[in-house]
């Protein structure tokens, strides 16, 4: 809101440019792991978009990723959630960080049994060589 309006809260400066903070009002985020409550902050003249979450959107895509982005990084939970509410003013438990490093850690697990996580490798290659007008098969061995 400091940005938008080009000023900080409550600076003497405000009256010069026409629009001013409004409050806020609590809007509800629907996560893949449960509801979050947030405050969303509002100008008189109504021209504020949210940049985290825009109006008339109730679900944060993305969000689980960055969480597991900070988590790869070796962030504790609790490291992770002091960082969101810092950078992105999100109050979020580190209950809820738990729950989303968790079912990735299944999906992990899930994806390593299935058998997707093998490497083949070429080992040979078939190819033909002319020798004296002919051609005689071969192999090349690669290492």
């Amino acid at each position: 809101m400091t940005d938008h309006l080009g000023y900080e809260e409550n600076a003497p400066s405000n009256n010069n440019t026409g629009n001013a903070r409004n409050g806020s009002y609590q809007k509800k985020i629907k996560e893949e792991f449960g509801n979050l409550d947030i405050t969303i902050l509002r100008d008189r003249d109504s021209s504020f978009e949210p940049v985290i979450l825009p109006k008339g959107q109730s679900r944060f895509t993305g969000f689980d990723d960055k969480i597991i982005a900070l988590y790869a990084q070796g962030m504790t939970t609790r490291d992770i959630q002091a960082h969101l509410d810092k950078m992105s003013g999100v109050d979020i438990s580190p209950t809820l960080v738990s729950q989303v490093t968790k079912a990735v850690q299944e999906e992990i697990v899930l994806w390593m049994k299935s058998g997707r996580s093998s490497i083949l490798m070429l080992s040979a290659l078939r190819c033909g060589r002319i020798i004296r007008s002919s051609t005689k098969p071969f192999i090349w061995r690669l290492v």
